[in-house]
């Protein structure tokens, strides 16, 4: 409770109240205050050395001796595999037991759209390389509560071809272990268990894959197989990259919990109507503006405003009632879920207009008389438009067909390939 996130391009960030002065876009090798101590213990060997010797040999000679004892302790202990709800595809699992071995943690949440990117350069890695020493392993930390379903993240696992184990940290303790602010963060742990390399968000693919070969040449004395691929790294839209105003519209919450929070430091929340934060957990019959301003959600009909997601209450609903936003990217995804089972039946249009099958994401069903439409059947995120290229200040709107669907949040893409 009272834990927040921003999604960037790039990263998801969780803080408690305000973003840090932090740099989510650097490579730490050393993740932890113990590194400072390090380096001053480093700094102090060499002074006794130096003072103490009463040559210059000997004290080049105990410089080379501090300096090879502290290579076994400059990098900090990999912290513990704890507070664990339950292992996907797994015995439960401690670093101990991989003691040996060298170890990949991926810190990632199944509708984290910046942790999806990254797994196919994860399932490149763990073929790759998983039979000399490599062992990838998924610390799944929730966002949303129905991510702490064991069957909703098995499910999401098989579906999006995780094929290493993993584990459900539902409570953080994990992600507190490793002082983590960011979805996805992977650690490489050496052979000694410990930290040997911190890459937080995407990209910076080929640098990991040094690492890992480094890592796995410690251990091996070689890592063999081919080298990285440059064909793993994400490359921006063509027209984003030439558009002199390119925009990338930022993540958008339905719930008040993060929506109070925009509202309270940056005086508005991710909704463009102000009423629809006035009374949060009742329902609101809300009436969509014609003009809408762009980076905003926008509600037609009745519906709850709820901590994590904002549910629709009217039923039939006959694609009356919707939610619209204007955005631009190339590509738009939603994670949605049913409050009931069956599927619920949303209408996707892009200005007015069913996408077409150039613009269709590839969770999108084409019928026959030309209508695009979801089949929301349970909560998890869904690719609504892949545009064929970068576009701006375009308009969705999710038509309901049925009462029951929550929405709790948009994501937007401006790669080539991908969500």
């Amino acid at each position: 409770p009272g834990w927040l996130l921003w999604r960037q391009p790039g990263f998801s960030f969780m803080a408690a109240s305000r973003p840090p002065n932090y740099r989510p876009s650097a490579d730490i090798a050393f993740p932890s205050a113990r590194f400072f101590l390090c380096s001053g213990l480093l700094a102090l060997l060499v002074a006794l050395a130096w003072l103490g010797g009463s040559s210059i040999g000997q004290s080049a000679s105990a410089f080379e001796a501090g300096r090879s004892s502290l290579a076994q302790t400059e990098y900090p202990r990999a912290p513990g595999i704890e507070g664990i709800a339950h292992w996907v595809d797994s015995p439960p699992l401690s670093l101990s037991d991989l003691r040996g071995q060298v170890v990949l943690l991926d810190f990632w949440t199944y509708t984290c759209v910046n942790c999806i990117r990254t797994l196919p350069q994860l399932r490149e890695w763990n073929d790759r390389y998983g039979d000399e020493g490599l062992v990838v392993l998924g610390i799944h930390t929730p966002e949303f509560e129905f991510e702490k379903s064991v069957d909703n993240v098995s499910q999401a696992a098989q579906s999006l071809g995780v094929a290493w184990p993993v584990a459900l940290d539902n409570d953080y303790v994990t992600w507190d272990n490793y002082e983590n602010l960011f979805w996805p963060t992977k650690y490489l742990i050496d052979a000694r268990g410990r930290i040997r390399y911190h890459r937080v968000g995407e990209g910076g693919y080929a640098v990991f894959e040094e690492r890992i070969r480094e890592l796995l040449t410690e251990r091996n004395g070689q890592a063999s197989g081919p080298a990285y691929a440059p064909d793993l790294e994400h490359n921006p839209d063509s027209a984003y990259e030439e558009s002199p105003d390119r925009e990338i519209t930022r993540e958008l919450y339905a719930g008040y919990e993060r929506g109070d929070f925009e509202r309270e430091y940056y005086g508005r929340g991710f909704v463009g109507q102000d009423e629809f934060y006035t009374m949060p957990g009742q329902q609101l019959l809300l009436e969509s503006p014609e003009y809408k301003e762009p980076g905003f959600l926008y509600f037609q009909g009745p519906w709850i405003n709820e901590e994590q997601y904002a549910a629709h209450t009217r039923s039939p609903a006959n694609f009356e009632d919707h939610v619209s936003l204007v955005y631009s990217g190339r590509t738009v995804n939603a994670v949605l879920g049913p409050t009931h089972a069956g599927p619920i039946r949303v209408q996707a249009l892009q200005d007015g207009s069913f996408l077409t099958e150039e613009e269709a994401g590839a969770d999108v069903v084409l019928g026959e008389d030309g209508e695009s439409f979801l089949l929301v059947d349970r909560p998890r995120m869904y690719q609504v438009v892949a545009n064929p290229f970068y576009q701006q200040r375009k308009e969705l709107q999710l038509r309901l067909g049925g009462e029951g669907l929550k929405v709790y949040a948009f994501t937007f893409g401006i790669y080539d390939q991908g969500p």
